[in-house]
């Protein structure tokens, strides 16, 4: 007997496929979950280096949107959260130059006195996240009709 493996992997991964939708789109149209996923996004690139799991938490009971899929989200865009803690900074620095400036000699500074590390990391965490608000409407726009137009896309194709 020969076994077909591609066949065994495709059916196994279209059988984890449609588990998946149906755990994660359970009481959800399409709308609901294209702004579920928007504010996933919007939150997962929040420049907090503490909370967005309980904002997800706030958000989800508040809105009343699938709590799996946004905090889904939120975990997946980790990586990229810490990837835009500096330019979120480096942009908050240039809109609001308040506070104090980026030294050469951070890690010194942080390490010798706790009083100025924890009036840095305000800082830097305050000027990120007011860059982050700056942003982080166009980009869920953007991000909706992107994902609006994709999911319309792979409806044509499951159609047809």
């Amino acid at each position: 007997m020969v076994w077909n493996r591609s066949g065994i992997l495709s059916n196994f991964a279209s059988f984890i496929t449609i588990k998946l939708k149906t755990i994660l789109s359970a009481g959800l149209n399409r709308g609901d979950l294209l702004r579920t996923l928007c504010i996933g996004l919007a939150i997962g690139s929040m420049p907090l280096l503490w909370g967005t799991s309980f904002i997800c938490m706030i958000v989800s009971s508040y809105f009343r949107i699938n709590p799996a899929v946004l905090q889904a989200v939120n975990c997946l865009l980790y990586p990229l959260h810490l990837a835009l803690l500096m330019p979120f900074f480096n942009l908050g620095s240039r809109l609001f130059p308040l506070g104090p400036v980026m030294q050469d000699n951070l890690i010194e500074i942080i390490t010798t006195s706790p009083q100025n590390s924890i009036q840095f990391f305000f800082w830097f965490t305050l000027k990120a996240t007011g860059a982050w608000l700056a942003t982080v409407l166009p980009f869920s726009i953007a991000t909706y009709c992107l994902l609006l137009r994709v999911y319309s896309n792979m409806e044509k194709h499951i159609r047809s």
